[in-house]
């Protein structure tokens, strides 16, 4: 992503991300009672308007922001197949004449670590989310703080899907470090918000969400001087 966006922008959108996931994990006790709304919490947190950085390095204009939205997921035309996820963090990198340069997406299924884990349940939702490899993470909540792990990660037995807690790390330095410096996350991965489904490079028809989905995108945009 640095060939693409000034590596200060990189640095200073992670301190947002770090700084806002802070707030979150702070406010986890007003809200734990549901994953849904801890869900919510996660992305009105990160959402901030437009910002704008000037680049002395490179004598350019950028600006960035996080949006947040949850995707219906039922209704009259309810999706008829699920890939597992909960959501999706998205990345979109714009030039100075509009045209978009990159996108990525960083798939999420989240879990209340303070209630016990596993079954056939979550065993479907990670086979579902294997196939996506490094793209998809497990997110976990808890009043200690919020954890992440890729679902590639995590080893399988007969019977039931464990964390193997010398890989899970914190969420901060996952989406902050490893997802905007472009270590984690697939290109080309994205919601198409109008079809109402999940796009990939090598999938056209696109997959439904089968419950209500969260998606936090990041927008940078360049601009000439």
């Amino acid at each position: 992503m640095s060939e693409i966006v000034s590596r200060h922008v990189l640095f200073e959108i992670e301190h947002h991300i770090r700084e806002r996931v802070a707030d979150a994990e702070f406010g986890f006790q007003f809200s734990e009672a549901d994953e849904d709304a801890v869900t919510g919490a996660l992305g009105q947190s990160l959402v901030t308007r437009p910002r704008q950085t000037y680049d002395l390095s490179t004598e350019s204009q950028y600006e960035w922001s996080f949006t947040y939205r949850k995707i219906r997921g039922r209704g009259p035309k309810a999706p008829e197949k699920s890939i597992g996820a909960d959501g999706i963090f998205h990345m979109e990198v714009f030039g100075a004449d509009g045209e978009l340069l990159r996108q990525k997406g960083l798939l999420f299924q989240a879990k209340m670590g303070t209630k016990p884990s596993g079954g056939m349940k979550m065993r479907e939702q990670m086979e579902c989310l294997i196939r996506f490899r490094r793209a998809s993470i497990l997110l976990e909540y808890g009043p200690h703080g919020y954890s992440a792990t890729p679902v590639d990660d995590l080893p399988q037995d007969d019977n039931n899907w464990r964390y193997r807690r010398a890989v899970t790390r914190p969420l901060a330095d996952v989406l902050g470090s490893d997802f905007v410096h472009c270590r984690i996350g697939q290109l080309g991965l994205r919601f198409d918000h109008n079809r109402e489904c999940l796009l990939f490079p090598e999938e056209t028809n696109g997959y439904h969400f089968a419950s209500n989905a969260d998606i936090v995108t990041l927008h940078i945009d360049r601009y000439p001087l």
